[in-house]
């Protein structure tokens, strides 16, 4: 017969390891958007065409926007680009960041398809005197945002450094970009299970079902 002391010490061990494991993945998912954002910042920061020049003035950052919808950003758009320019300000680059903040009206779009600063954008950045613009677009895929950050020289309205990278959908990123999670209630839920309703239209359409919400 077993030993209910030796089974009580193997279930209490096996319990331990279990919570480990999930505290473990928790924080490795927790370090998802943050690992992106410092290795974006570190990307930019060594392809940069012209150095960023100390005493000359500093970086002004915008929050990033949706490509779909140039004057739409969420807390995932803001939060990326803060994170990024907080990876430019610390060691080795110790870029100076301008605290004006760029927050809407950043693009324009020209016929071959390419966005290019706004008139307001590059306004802003010569009267504070700034030497690069720290701006981006991102795109929601089925399991992943496309992020695409870029570094732009405000008097020439050029290209000065980018990088393109993708952060997998979890949890964390669902709330950041205003997903609401909802359950269909009846056959509707057995069928097609829940749904994430984060676009305009999507809300839209489901305030005429108060009882989808």
């Amino acid at each position: 017969m077993s030993n209910p002391r030796v089974m009580k010490t193997i279930a209490a061990f096996a319990l331990v390891a279990l919570v480990g494991s999930g505290c473990a993945t928790t924080a490795r998912t927790n370090r998802i958007l943050l690992n992106s954002s410092e290795r974006a910042a570190d990307r930019l920061a060594t392809r940069l065409e012209v150095p960023i020049m100390p005493g000359q003035g500093g970086v002004l950052v915008a929050s990033f926007v949706n490509v779909d919808d140039m004057n739409d950003s969420s807390s995932f758009g803001r939060i990326v680009s803060e994170q990024i320019a907080s990876g430019l300000a610390s060691a080795p680059y110790y870029f100076p960041i301008t605290e004006v903040k760029l927050r809407q009206n950043i693009f324009v779009k020209e016929r071959a398809g390419e966005f290019l600063l706004s008139r307001e954008a590059l306004e802003v950045s010569r009267k504070h005197d700034v030497q690069a613009l720290l701006v981006g677009t991102y795109a929601i895929g089925n399991g992943a945002v496309y992020v695409s950050a870029r570094i732009v020289d405000p008097n020439t309205n050029q290209l000065a450094s980018s990088y393109d990278y993708s952060v997998p959908f979890d949890e964390n990123l669902r709330t950041l970009l205003g997903y609401k999670r909802i359950s269909r209630p009846g056959w509707w839920g057995r069928l097609w299970g829940a749904k994430d309703v984060w676009g305009k239209a999507d809300q839209e359409y489901y305030k005429y079902y108060p009882d989808y919400l």
